[in-house]
């Protein structure tokens, strides 16, 4: 083979190999990416549910708290009046625990979806990966097959 249609035939199979490394690497890094976010989302999900918990807890120990001096206590008019006010509190503090519980059940729902939705962005990026390899796999045969013909025809002609 003449020296200067080796060093093209040379020069090709470096660009090709360097364009189809880049290519991988680039899918690799979006699925990173991908990956990383929905990571971060379902961390801060988590975040807001352990404080939310955390305030049920607190409210329900308050409340427990409440019941009990409302229960040791005698009633007058004027301790009436505050227990009127005490059980508005804790009327007050049940509504709010309901809604917190509420609350919890919407983000654990939105957890456990936003779960699903990872693991299935997480299966359709393998999915791409495995498809870009598979084209990768593809080009560079027919590269070779094309250096072949040209290596023939080089050949034929001389």
């Amino acid at each position: 083979m003449p020296p200067k249609l080796r060093a093209v035939f040379e020069e090709n199979k470096v660009t090709t190999s360097i364009v189809y490394m880049h290519v991988i690497k680039k899918g690799s890094n979006v699925l990173r990416d991908r990956v990383k976010k929905m990571r971060e989302g379902s961390m801060s999900l988590e975040t807001e549910l352990t404080r939310r918990n955390h305030q049920i807890v607190v409210m329900e120990d308050s409340l427990n708290v409440l019941k009990q001096r409302l229960q040791s206590c005698s009633r007058s008019p004027k301790q009436a009046q505050v227990d009127g006010a005490l059980q508005a509190k804790l009327d007050a503090s049940e509504r709010r625990v309901k809604e917190l519980e509420h609350d919890v059940s919407v983000l654990q729902k939105k957890v456990a979806v936003d779960a699903k939705l990872a693991k299935q962005a997480a299966a359709a990026a393998v999915r791409e990966q495995e498809s870009l390899h598979r084209q990768l796999i593809v080009q560079t045969a027919d590269m070779e097959d094309k250096d072949k013909c040209v290596f023939c025809q080089c050949h034929s002609t001389t």
